[in-house]
C-alpha cells in the first residue's frame, strides 16, 4: 500500500484529462514514492512503517504505538514523541543526541511554526498532513485546519437531538479544545436489563450493567469519540429508571435506544435499524423517536463494541441481555446465542475492538462465544475465560444510597469496569485463533 508521484516536463494541453488517463504510468519512473506497512487490526493509529523513495535516495521509518505514536526509528537514529492532551505531536526528541523538532498548532490545528511534516509525518491530534492539498488525513475524509472544517460532508448525518450535528462539515462540534475526531465511525454499547429482580425488590443496587457503560462512554469521549450509540435491554426497568438512563444519555450526547429482543439488536448491528417500539416513560419529551434511522450501516461502520450483561456457557454460549438470577421465566428472546452470530453482517464492522463483560464468553477456547464472534466480525475481542464480577463496579456509599432513594440520578460516580474472578483471566481472541 502506498502512493506514487510522477513529473512530466511538458503540459497536457486543453485535452489534458484524456491525455493523463491514456498515460502508461508503468513505463514512467516515479519522482517520489511512499510505501506503508499498516496494522490492519486497528482502524486508526496503525502506521507501522513508512518507506520513502526519491530519485537517488531512500528512507525507512518505523513506529511504535501505545495510545498514540511513542517512538520512531530511522536508520541508526531513534526518536521519542511528546504530545499534548489532544494527542498532537509537539516535540520529537532524538535519543542520545541534541537535535529535536518542535511543532505547534492553533485551536483548530493550523501550523503556527511552519514545521509540519519535518522529519516525521504526524501532527495535529495525530493526523497525517498532506503538504500537497494542505489538509489533514482524518480516515473518513480530509480536515482543513485553516477554516476548522472538514473538506467533505460527514457520512454520519446529524439529528435534531444534537443541533450542532446538523452541520455536516463542522469539526468536533466547534469545540476543538476538548474533543478530537479520529475516525468518524460508530462505537456501540450494549447493556443488559436489571441485574437482579430480587435486589430490585429489596431496594438494593441493581444497575450493574448501566454504571460501567457510562464509564465506557467517558473513556471513549476522552479518546475523541463523537458517534456513540447505547442499546439498553428493556428488561425490568421502572419508569423512573428509564427516565434516569435517558437523562444520562442526553447529558453525554449519545444515541440511546431500548431493545425488546435480540432481533432489535441484530437489526441495529446489520442495518442501523432502530427498534420499532420504545418503552413508555414518565416524560415523553425525553424519548428518542423510534424508526429515526437517517443513514445506513454501510455509511457508519462499527469500530468498537462493549457488552455488559450476564453470560452462560450452556447451549454452546449465550450472552443473556435479560436474565435475572431469581426468575427462570426470564425473557429468553433477549438471549443472543452462539448460533445467532451467523446472522450478523460482517460488513457492518470496520476492524472492531470488542469487549465482552459477560460471564463465560471466553471459557470454551476456540469454541467459545468470543471466538465465534471475532471470526464473524473481525478485529480483536477481549473477554474473561470464566466468571465476570460486577460487585465493585460502582461506589455504594451511604450518600449514593440515600440519593437513589430520593430519585436523584447517581450513575457513573467512581465507576470501575467489571473484573474476572480469581480463576478467570482476561484473554484476547483473534480470527481463527485465541491466546
Amino acid at each position: 500500500m502506498g502512493i506514487k508521484e510522477y513529473e512530466r516536463k511538458i503540459g497536457y494541453g486543453e485535452d489534458g484529462i484524456k491525455t493523463i488517463l491514456e498515460e502508461n504510468l508503468s513505463e514512467l519512473t516515479p519522482s517520489y514514492e511512499e510505501n506503508y506497512i499498516l496494522d490492519r487490526t486497528r482502524a486508526y493509529h496503525n502506521l507501522l512503517q513508512r518507506r520513502t523513495e526519491k530519485i537517488g535516495s531512500q528512507a525507512i521509518q518505523s513506529y511504535v504505538w501505545d495510545f498514540n505514536v511513542a517512538y520512531m526509528e530511522e536508520g541508526e537514529k531513534e526518536f521519542t514523541y511528546l504530545q499534548d492532551e489532544l494527542g498532537s505531536t509537539i516535540r520529537l526528541l532524538e535519543q542520545g543526541g541534541e537535535s529535536q523538532a518542535i511543532y505547534g498548532y492553533d485551536e483548530f490545528g493550523e501550523d503556527i511554526y511552519c514545521t509540519q511534516e519535518q522529519i516525521q509525518p504526524f501532527g495535529y491530534t495525530g493526523y497525517r498532513y498532506d503538504n500537497v492539498a494542505g489538509t489533514h488525513f482524518a480516515q473518513a475524509r480530509e480536515y482543513v485546519a485553516g477554516v476548522g472544517r472538514f473538506a467533505g460532508e460527514d457520512w454520519i448525518k446529524g439529528n435534531i437531538e444534537q443541533p450542532f450535528s446538523l452541520n455536516s462539515y463542522n469539526y468536533c462540534g466547534n469545540n476543538s479544545l476538548i474533543y478530537i475526531d479520529l475516525d468518524g465511525k460508530e462505537r456501540l454499547l450494549v447493556s443488559g436489563g436489571v441485574y437482579s429482580v430480587e435486589k430490585q425488590k429489596k431496594g438494593k443496587y441493581y444497575y450493574e450493567f448501566i454504571d460501567p457503560a457510562i464509564a465506557q462512554i467517558n473513556e471513549w469521549k476522552k479518546e475523541g469519540a463523537n458517534d456513540i450509540t447505547w442499546l439498553v435491554s428493556n428488561a425490568g426497568w421502572t419508569n423512573g429508571d428509564i427516565n434516569a438512563i435517558q437523562r444520562v444519555a442526553s447529558s453525554e450526547n449519545v444515541n440511546l435506544y431500548f431493545i425488546n429482543n435480540k432481533s432489535d439488536l441484530i437489526n441495529y448491528l446489520n442495518n442501523k435499524t432502530t427498534p420499532k417500539e420504545l418503552p413508555r416513560i414518565a416524560d415523553p419529551s425525553n424519548a428518542i423517536r423510534a424508526n429515526d434511522t437517517k443513514y445506513t450501516r454501510n455509511e457508519d461502520l462499527i469500530t468498537e463494541v462493549s457488552v455488559f450483561s450476564h453470560g452462560f456457557v450452556r447451549d454452546g454460549g449465550i450472552v443473556s441481555l435479560g436474565y435475572n438470577y431469581e426468575d427462570e421465566n426470564y425473557n429468553k428472546s433477549l438471549n443472543l446465542t452462539i448460533n445467532d452470530i451467523a446472522g450478523i453482517n460482517s460488513g457492518a464492522f470496520n476492524i472492531p475492538k470488542t469487549n465482552f463483560y459477560s460471564c463465560n464468553t471466553g471459557t470454551a477456547g476456540k469454541d467459545s462465544f468470543a471466538q465465534i464472534w471475532v471470526n464473524r466480525v473481525g478485529g480483536l475481542t477481549y473477554t474473561f475465560n470464566g466468571k465476570t464480577l460486577y460487585r465493585n463496579v460502582s461506589d455504594n456509599s451511604l450518600l449514593k444510597k440515600i440519593s437513589r432513594g430520593l430519585g436523584v440520578d447517581i450513575f457513573g460516580g467512581n465507576t470501575k469496569f467489571p473484573e474476572g474472578s480469581d480463576s478467570a483471566e482476561r484473554v484476547l481472541f483473534m480470527t481463527n485463533c485465541s491466546e
